[in-house]
């Protein structure tokens, strides 16, 4: 089953979904588009189907990145260098430490898109929490 896209409008109404499940938010503005993505990116992420309909700027934000299967990472790569020849620029943000991992092991993994932001786990020494 491919990743449901969810317009801006929609994503509100929705229920929550199974950990598993990818959830690909996409919002447009101008030429400028915004990804976000929350879940796992497994055997049922298809870069060609998401890279089909986007142009100009592309913004993908990776916070929500929970796990990047083989599979998932192989349609990544894809998606990265579809998103590349289509848009004018592709930026990556809030990368999650998932996401870093991969961008270090895998050759093509970022393409030629350039890296914004990454999240870093923080441990408070005083009070144990975890951000």
């Amino acid at each position: 089953m491919p990743p449901e896209i969810l317009s801006t409008e929609q994503a509100s109404l929705q229920p929550t979904e199974a950990p598993h499940k990818l959830n690909i938010h996409k919002s447009t503005e101008g030429n400028h588009t915004l990804l976000q993505f929350e879940g796992v990116i497994d055997e049922d992420f298809s870069s060609s189907d998401l890279s089909s309909g986007i142009s100009g700027v592309l913004v993908v934000n990776l916070a929500g990145v929970k796990r990047m299967t083989s599979f998932g990472i192989r349609e990544w790569v894809d998606f990265g260098a579809r998103a590349s020849t289509r848009c004018e620029q592709v930026y990556w943000v809030d990368c999650a430490p998932r996401v870093v991992a991969q961008m270090n092991m895998v050759i093509g993994f970022v393409g030629k898109s350039i890296i914004l932001s990454v999240l870093s786990p923080y441990l408070c020494q005083r009070c144990g929490a975890s951000y």
